[in-house]
Protein backbone atom coordinates (compact mmCIF):
# COMPACT_ATOMS: atom_id res chain seq x y z
CA UNK A 1 0.00 0.00 0.00
CA UNK A 2 1.43 3.09 -0.86
CA UNK A 3 2.25 6.29 1.00
CA UNK A 4 -0.57 8.51 -0.11
CA UNK A 5 -3.32 5.72 -0.01
CA UNK A 6 -2.56 5.79 3.64
CA UNK A 7 -3.21 9.08 3.63
CA UNK A 8 -6.35 8.72 1.99
CA UNK A 9 -7.63 6.45 4.29
CA UNK A 10 -6.72 8.94 7.02
CA UNK A 11 -8.68 11.48 5.46
CA UNK A 12 -11.45 9.58 5.01
CA UNK A 13 -11.53 9.12 8.85
CA UNK A 14 -11.09 12.54 9.72
CA UNK A 15 -13.18 13.62 6.63
CA UNK A 16 -15.76 11.17 7.41
CA UNK A 17 -16.53 11.88 11.02
CA UNK A 18 -17.93 15.47 9.50
CA UNK A 19 -20.26 14.31 7.23
CA UNK A 20 -23.60 12.32 8.44
CA UNK A 21 -22.92 9.12 6.91
CA UNK A 22 -19.26 8.71 7.06
CA UNK A 23 -19.24 9.45 3.20
CA UNK A 24 -16.26 11.67 1.20
CA UNK A 25 -16.21 12.87 -2.17
CA UNK A 26 -13.18 11.79 -4.56
CA UNK A 27 -13.08 15.25 -5.32
CA UNK A 28 -12.90 16.39 -1.15
CA UNK A 29 -10.24 13.94 -0.45
CA UNK A 30 -7.93 15.33 -3.35
CA UNK A 31 -8.50 18.98 -2.35
CA UNK A 32 -7.49 18.14 0.76
CA UNK A 33 -4.65 16.45 -0.63
CA UNK A 34 -3.11 19.26 -3.47
CA UNK A 35 -4.97 22.44 -1.78
CA UNK A 36 -7.52 24.24 -2.87
CA UNK A 37 -5.52 26.63 -5.13
CA UNK A 38 -3.87 23.32 -7.41
CA UNK A 39 -5.68 22.23 -10.60
CA UNK A 40 -7.49 18.85 -9.40
CA UNK A 41 -7.78 17.91 -12.60
CA UNK A 42 -4.54 15.69 -13.34
CA UNK A 43 -4.73 14.39 -9.92
CA UNK A 44 -8.33 13.62 -9.40
CA UNK A 45 -7.79 10.30 -11.47
CA UNK A 46 -4.79 9.10 -9.05
CA UNK A 47 -6.67 9.70 -6.05
CA UNK A 48 -9.80 7.79 -8.37
CA UNK A 49 -7.25 5.18 -8.72
CA UNK A 50 -6.30 4.71 -5.06
CA UNK A 51 -9.55 4.54 -3.95
CA UNK A 52 -10.88 1.91 -6.22
CA UNK A 53 -7.66 -0.15 -5.24
CA UNK A 54 -8.19 0.70 -1.62
CA UNK A 55 -11.96 -0.51 -2.39
CA UNK A 56 -10.62 -3.41 -4.24
CA UNK A 57 -8.57 -4.69 -0.96
CA UNK A 58 -12.10 -3.77 1.23
CA UNK A 59 -10.87 -1.15 2.95
CA UNK A 60 -13.45 1.32 1.40
CA UNK A 61 -16.58 0.75 0.08
CA UNK A 62 -18.76 3.30 -2.15
CA UNK A 63 -21.86 4.78 -1.15
CA UNK A 64 -24.89 4.29 -2.81
CA UNK A 65 -24.96 7.33 -4.66
CA UNK A 66 -22.09 6.31 -6.05
CA UNK A 67 -20.66 9.89 -5.56
CA UNK A 68 -18.49 9.22 -1.98
CA UNK A 69 -16.82 6.52 -0.55
CA UNK A 70 -16.51 5.71 3.29
CA UNK A 71 -14.48 3.50 5.35
CA UNK A 72 -15.47 -0.40 5.86
CA UNK A 73 -14.57 -1.28 9.24
CA UNK A 74 -11.20 -3.12 7.77
CA UNK A 75 -10.40 0.44 6.92
CA UNK A 76 -11.34 2.01 10.28
CA UNK A 77 -9.50 -0.96 12.39
CA UNK A 78 -6.17 0.24 9.66
CA UNK A 79 -6.16 3.84 10.33
CA UNK A 80 -6.99 3.50 14.01
CA UNK A 81 -3.98 1.47 14.66
CA UNK A 82 -1.25 2.42 16.53
CA UNK A 83 1.91 3.00 14.46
Amino acid sequence: MSRRQLEILSLLRRLGRERVNGEVSTADVAQALYGEDSDLTPRYSLVQGDIMDLAGRGLVEQSPSLHEWRLTPGGIRLVDMPE
